[in-house]
């Protein structure tokens, strides 16, 4: 399951991730799971402004890094992905 979709289920994450103050966080997550090509116009704005890239990955990277400042998210959007990568992992070694 890619991270876009794990952070925008209701049954796995509820709407804490749905409210327009998530935009940038839900971006981040497109990115990583190298769907660039699945945002909006707008999106893809935003994107290219909290990058600073012109064209982006379309498979997903190893390593995510992220410089965000006080009170944006990044606790709760971590506590996210770590949860989802324990999933992940825990798939993968089952199959």
């Amino acid at each position: 399951m890619k991270l876009h979709t794990f952070m925008t289920s209701p049954d796995l994450c509820g709407n804490e991730f749905t409210a327009p103050s998530w935009a940038s966080w839900r971006i981040v997550a497109r990115l990583f799971d190298g769907d660039s090509a699945l945002l909006t116009a707008a999106e893809m704005e935003l994107a290219k402004a909290l990058t600073g890239r012109q064209t982006f990955p379309t498979t997903a990277p190893p390593q995510l890094f992220i410089g965000a400042g006080r009170r944006s998210g990044k606790t709760r959007f971590a506590s996210m992905f770590a949860v989802w990568a324990q999933k992940r992992t825990l798939i993968t070694s089952l199959q």
